[in-house]
């Protein structure tokens, strides 16, 4: 599913799956879903590594008690954890790496809550430079253009992966016509170690074309920079990462081997 995480497909995929989800819904790489026993109401948001109920393993049982329930504009921080059969209310926020408070069945609307356990805040930031279309209620425009960046971002990781596995197999094959078992055994390690240097450059360059040298920015969810930063990031996790672990594996086998 890595491809999918904070996609607009991500939704549509949960609903096939059977969670009951409202629109203009955000999801990022939300953890331990019970998709049938989710329901998350219109303008959600859902943001990294965030667990939200799911099932308890305790004693070599595995525990599902009740339905979630995340109500209109809920939004869900960073690897924070409700537990199941706690609903949050209308335009509540749960932080990074927060819970709800304890003893609470469901939260009061509007409030946010930070730390572990969570303790209400009277006062959060508010961004008001950004108009509602670029936050919450985007034009069918804007939606078209993310679905598109968003379809190049699934496939572009996938097309430079393969196409890195076909050079990989043809130098391999042309190089056992042309070498020796002993000698294809020493090209075949450095062959990979080339093309993973091929593949982290290949990366290195879209970013590169496509956001240019980081600055500390603010930017609303509906624009173009958000979405070609997602697209080098997949490229980031799915090629360079896999490419420069490789790398270090042979080369901390390597040192192993004396």
């Amino acid at each position: 599913m890595l491809p999918l995480y904070a996609t607009l497909y991500l939704p549509t995929f949960l609903r096939l799956l059977g969670a009951s989800i409202g629109r203009g819904v955000e999801i990022s790489t939300a953890m331990r879903i019970v998709p049938e026993l989710l329901k998350i109401e219109d303008g959600s948001f859902l943001a990294d590594a965030c667990i939200v109920g799911g099932h308890r393993c305790y004693l070599g049982l595995v525990e599902i008690l009740a339905e979630q329930d995340r109500h209109p504009a809920a939004s869900i921080g960073n690897s924070a954890l409700v537990p199941v059969g706690i609903d949050i209310g209308n335009n509540g926020l749960i932080g990074v790496l927060s819970t709800p408070p304890p003893g609470v069945k469901r939260t009061a609307d509007g409030t946010r809550w930070l730390g572990s356990p969570g303790f209400e805040l009277p006062h959060t930031q508010e961004v008001s430079e950004f108009s509602e279309q670029q936050t919450y209620s985007p034009s069918p425009r804007l939606v078209a253009l993310r679905a598109s960046v968003e379809m190049l971002r699934l496939m572009l990781p996938e097309i430079v992966a393969v196409a890195e596995l076909v050079l990989f197999c043809a130098a391999i094959a042309y190089a056992y016509y042309l070498l020796p078992l002993w000698a294809l055994a020493i090209v075949g390690p450095c062959v990979a170690f080339v093309l993973s240097f091929l593949a982290v450059a290949i990366v290195a360059g879209l970013k590169k074309l496509l956001i240019g040298r980081f600055e500390p920015v603010m930017k609303p969810l509906w624009c173009g920079y958000v979405w070609l930063n997602d697209v080098v990031n997949a490229l980031y996790e799915t090629v360079a990462a896999s490419a420069m672990t490789r790398s270090w594996a042979r080369h901390s086998l390597r040192r192993a081997c004396g």
